[in-house]
């Protein structure tokens, strides 16, 4: 879980470098790339803290959902994969 937790972190600071370095691409892009980042940054740490509780399971699979569901350009071949199998590990998938 510690590897799985590390290599997301990793992810999410490669996407988020992308996502903001990319401003340009947000005008013809109607997709707020960086709230749907965000969305899922913060429900991942919520979810990280009680991986018990089934709302904060839920949270998270809605947020990895909407931004796979996203044409945001930071999201590339891998970081879809990745963010894949981490929704299809989730309990409440």
């Amino acid at each position: 879980m510690k590897k799985i937790f590390a290599i997301l972190v990793l992810t999410l600071f490669s996407l988020s470098v992308v996502t903001i370095s990319c401003s340009d691409d947000d005008e013809k892009n109607p997709v707020d790339c960086l709230q749907l980042l965000t969305n899922y940054t913060e429900a991942h740490s919520v979810y990280i803290s009680d991986m018990d509780n089934t709302d904060k399971c839920i949270n998270l699979k809605n947020a990895i959902e909407d931004y796979l569901d996203s044409d945001c350009p930071a999201l590339t071949p891998e970081n879809r994969d990745a963010l894949q199998e981490e929704l299809e590990a989730l309990p409440c998938y």
